[in-house]
């Protein structure tokens, strides 16, 4: 089997058939939200909640990921009142650089900082856990 000039390897279907799995696992492990059910949720107000939401993104205190040409963001960065969790917008701070796939990945991945939980599970409930998992996972990164 090619691909232009480049064969298709075990290894490079392995690879593919544990991406797939893991971007299954991101989309139903949570709950994604499209920005006008956000605005909705948070009671943005009809001006421009899409507009809101889009600044927070910008703003880095929500990340979301594209799924059918939408953008989706995970409820779990939202606090009671559907507004970003402030320990969010440090995490994606601490993670600099990772695109909304990436920190999808990370906050679904069981991590053994936090003793097998996910990220996400604690993210408003031990902010501080998460940051230094977080910082942990940054560093471990640096070194290579």
């Amino acid at each position: 089997m090619f691909v232009g000039d480049v064969q298709i390897t075990p290894v490079d279907m392995q690879r593919a058939r544990l991406q797939a799995v893991a971007k299954r696992a991101v989309l139903e492990g949570s709950e994604w939200l499209t920005a006008p059910q956000i605005g909705e949720l948070a009671k943005l107000g009809t001006a421009n909640p899409v507009g809101t939401v889009s600044r927070w993104k910008a703003q880095k205190r929500i990340f979301s990921i594209r799924r059918f040409e939408r953008e989706y963001y995970p409820r779990y960065g939202l606090g009671d009142d559907f507004h970003p969790l402030p320990a969010l917008k440090e995490a994606i701070h601490v993670l600099d650089g990772w695109g909304g796939e990436r920190l999808a990945a990370w906050f679904e991945s069981r991590s053994g900082f936090l003793g097998g939980q996910r990220p996400r599970e604690i993210l408003a409930l031990e902010p501080t856990k998460v940051l230094s998992a977080a910082r942990d996972a940054a560093e471990a990164e640096l070194a290579g």
